[in-house]
């Protein structure tokens, strides 16, 4: 059993699996709640593939309710403008300003972002955080149900237990097909 799942039984605890977007987001919103989180990534060290993502406004307001809304909205890139245009003939079919105006009815910008960036403000919102543990090298091989709670066992046989477990591991994921098959 890992240190945080030691402490206080009256402080519910939960294990996320998995230490992407998903994972890391899910962890902070926990410990923001006041709940114990370890957080169990089998890849050595964290971070995150893939390509840009675009951000409409209530994104940003989920990244303030996490704690990472300065970090993300300094790595983002601001888009002044969206426009349609028809693949055919290239003709105009929307124009949508994204300024000043936009900001204001919507209280956040729209913007571009890369995954990677995503990952690393969650990640460093995660580290800053006293209520979230964070193993990496840690390939979930099962999880076992004991009354209210829950063992989730890594490949070298190590127990970590909690009141809960939320799979955020991947396309392959160990948590789904436990229980989801």
């Amino acid at each position: 059993m890992n240190a945080l799942a030691r402490a206080s039984s009256s402080t519910p605890s939960v294990v996320v699996c998995g230490g992407g977007i998903g994972g890391l987001a899910a962890a902070l919103a926990l410990a923001k709640a006041g709940v114990r989180v370890t957080v169990l990534e089998q890849a050595q060290e964290l971070g995150e593939i893939g390509a840009g993502v675009q951000l409409g406004p209530n994104a940003f307001s989920a990244f303030d309710a996490l704690g990472i809304g300065e970090r993300a909205r300094r790595r983002a890139v601001y888009t002044e403008r969206l426009m349609l245009r028809d693949a055919v003939d290239g003709s105009e079919i929307a124009n949508v300003p994204l300024g000043d105006a936009f900001r204001a009815r919507f209280g956040n910008p729209y913007a571009v972002i890369h995954r990677a960036d995503i990952h690393l403000s969650l990640l460093e919102g995660v580290h800053e955080n006293g209520q979230i543990g964070l193993e990496t090298s840690t390939r979930v091989e099962r999880i076992e149900q004991t009354g209210d709670r829950v063992a989730v066992i890594d490949q070298r046989g190590r127990s970590f237990e909690a009141d809960g477990v939320i799979g955020c591991d991947g396309g392959k994921s160990t948590v789904r097909q436990q229980y989801v098959g």
